[in-house]
C-alpha cells in the first residue's frame, strides 16, 4: 500500500476514534466471515461501527490522540468497535455474542480516559442502558418527593374526616 493511501486510513481512522464515545479491542481469530458479518450487524444495528485494523495505522492514530494506554493491545489480529451514541453498546453487544461463539476475545476498552481489561469489561456490560439509568435516577429523585405527596393527601383526607365528624357532631 503506497504511503499516501496509510497516511489517508490513519486520517479518517483518528477522526473515527475522535468522534467515537468509547473503543473496543477485539481478537477476532476464529471469526468466520459468516460469524463477522452476523457480529457487524448486530452491532450497525446498536449503532457501533465494528472495523479491523491494522496495529501499525491503529497505533499511529492512538498515538495521535494521546491514548498510550491502548497500544500495548494493539498486537494479533486487532478489530475496533466503536461506540457512536451509547458508550456502553460495544460491550454489551460483543459480549453477548461472545457468550454464544466463545469469540471475539476481548483486548481492552476505552472509556472516558480510562482502559479497562477482562472482567471490567464484562462489568461494564452488565450495567443498564443510558436511558434506563435516568430512568433510574429520576425515580430515585422522585420517590421521596411522591412520598411527600402521599402524606400531605393523607393528612388533608384525615382533616377533611375529621371536619364532617364535628360538622355531624354540631347538626346532632
Amino acid at each position: 500500500m503506497a504511503r499516501p493511501d496509510k497516511e489517508q486510513i490513519v486520517a479518517d481512522l483518528t477522526e473515527r476514534l475522535k468522534v467515537a464515545k468509547s473503543l473496543l479491542l477485539t481478537d477476532f481469530t476464529g471469526l468466520n466471515v459468516e460469524e463477522i458479518s452476523a457480529l457487524r450487524t448486530q452491532l450497525r444495528e446498536a449503532e457501533v461501527e465494528y472495523t479491523i485494523v491494522k496495529n501499525t495505522l491503529a497505533r499511529l492514530s492512538v498515538e495521535q490522540l494521546g491514548i498510550s494506554q491502548l497500544l500495548k493491545h494493539l498486537q494479533g489480529p486487532t478489530a475496533i468497535a466503536l461506540g457512536l451514541n451509547d458508550p456502553i453498546a460495544p460491550a454489551k453487544v460483543i459480549t453477548e455474542f461472545s457468550k454464544k461463539k466463545d469469540k471475539p476475545t476481548l483486548k481492552a476498552y476505552y472509556l472516558d480516559g480510562d482502559v479497562y481489561e477482562g472482567s471490567q469489561i464484562d462489568d461494564l456490560a452488565k450495567l443498564p442502558g443510558r436511558e434506563v439509568l435516568l430512568g433510574q435516577v429520576v425515580g430515585t429523585i422522585a420517590a421521596p418527593l411522591t412520598g411527600f405527596v402521599t402524606a400531605l393527601q393523607n393528612l388533608l383526607q384525615q382533616l377533611v374526616v375529621a371536619l364532617n365528624e364535628i360538622k355531624k357532631l354540631k347538626e346532632q
